[in-house]
């Protein structure tokens, strides 16, 4: 991040709460912005699974091991959730530093 940079509450104040960004987005390009979020998502899902394989089987990235059995899985939201997980993973980067996660939700990984 860059220091120079202001915030974005300070270069868009009007956009502070989720619920404004939503509508800023919808008005901008008329579909919402999560539901647009999701499709891309759900078309990349597939592809991840594949080179998060790929890193595993290579002992690169033995932390994508646990994210994969998610990946597996039919469900949605668990396959959106370990897809998303897994990124920081891949490029070594510490998850901490770059997802927020709900506490409840690391028991269930």
């Amino acid at each position: 991040m860059n220091v120079n940079q202001p915030t974005i509450d300070k270069r868009w104040p009007a956009l502070i709460l989720e619920r404004q960004i939503r509508a800023e987005f919808k008005r901008v390009v008329t579909t919402g912005l999560l539901e647009c979020f999701l499709d891309e998502l759900d078309g990349l899902v597939p592809r991840l699974l594949e080179v998060y394989k790929a890193a595993t089987m290579s002992g690169k990235k033995q932390a994508l091991k646990y994210i994969l059995n998610c990946l597996e899985k039919d469900d949605t939201n668990e396959r959106r959730t370990a897809a998303l997980l897994g990124l920081p993973h891949y490029i070594s980067e510490d998850p901490a530093d770059i997802i927020r996660i709900n506490k409840l939700l690391r028991y269930k990984l």
